[in-house]
């Protein structure tokens, strides 16, 4: 057992660490969107360098020549300064349509890769208010091994799973304006309680009944193994869905817009995909099949 005095130790030693990974985690997210640290060391090199001439002027005095010299070397650096934000800005509007286009081509690949658990046609269709695209998934996963029919087809129960942007709200996103930091464009995971099984981690009463409740813990848990997987490098955090517990959400606003990130995201989506199916249960009609011993020819 251990001893009173390690116990405070070791408590310690873990406030400090996480005091300590809180800044280094907000240092590595701000440091992954290099524009805006290039655009940090450009503004603070050219105060450094107004500031530069102020004293240069004071030390040699005020007069009609250095006046007009120290507005020539800060004309120089305003025109430094402004060809750097228009190119930022170029840059920014070509990489955000590249941003777009691959999104959009590693989603449709992932969903085809998927077609015997996720229904590719769904995401036609939108939906709601807030107008979203959506993946449905089949409740009991065992089509993907025994790969009757595929998810499209019907006869197969589906259940929402992951809600997206439509792709005209993505590209308005990318054009680096105001609509950059609107709250409702996000990634929505949903989660169907009639695919989960009992889990370890889950509530221990004993039953083998799923609930409500179940599913709120499995849904923090997710979040969690997202922030841990890819929130440093996409400078976002998942987090459950006011007043929904069974949704989790990813806000897109604050993640940089380049082709790398656009192949991490549909990463992401699979990553849920797969922790889904580390939890589901089988179905009684699989597990039948599967332990009927085969006819004999």
């Amino acid at each position: 057992m251990e001893s009173p005095m390690a116990e405070e130790e070791r408590i310690s030693k873990k406030t400090a660490t996480s005091w300590l990974k809180r800044p280094m985690d907000w240092l590595k997210r701000f440091m992954k969107k290099r524009e805006d640290f290039e655009m940090f060391l450009s503004f603070a090199f050219g105060l450094l360098a107004l500031l530069a001439i102020s004293l240069n002027v004071s030390i040699k005095g005020v007069s009609a020549e250095n006046i007009l010299d120290a507005v020539k070397d800060a004309a120089g650096i305003a025109v430094t300064v402004i060809v750097f934000v228009v190119a930022r800005r170029v840059y920014r509007q070509m990489t955000h349509v590249d941003f777009v286009g691959r999104f959009e081509k590693l989603l449709k690949e992932w969903a085809d890769k998927n077609r015997y658990l996720v229904d590719k046609e769904s995401i036609k269709e939108e939906r709601g208010k807030a107008k979203k695209r959506c993946y449905d998934m089949l409740v009991d996963p065992s089509n993907l091994v025994t790969a009757e029919v595929k998810a499209s087809e019907p006869g197969k129960k589906k259940g929402s799973f992951v809600y997206l942007p439509l792709r005209s709200d993505i590209s308005r996103l990318t054009k680096g304006g105001d609509e950059g930091t609107r709250d409702d464009l996000t990634i929505e995971f949903r989660l169907n309680k009639s695919t989960f099984v009992k889990s370890t981690f889950v509530t221990q009463r004993g039953d083998s009944d799923i609930t409500d409740d179940d599913i709120a813990l499995i849904a923090r848990k997710f979040a969690e193994r997202i922030n841990d997987e890819f929130g440093v490098q996409l400078a976002t955090q998942a987090r459950i869905k006011d007043g929904d517990s069974k949704v989790i959400i990813v806000p897109l606003s604050t993640i940089p817009r380049t082709e790398e990130n656009a192949r991490l995201l549909v990463d992401l989506v699979d990553f849920v995909k797969n922790m889904v199916l580390a939890l589901s249960k089988p179905s009684e009609g699989y597990l039948k099949a599967l332990r009927t011993p085969p006819s004999n020819q």
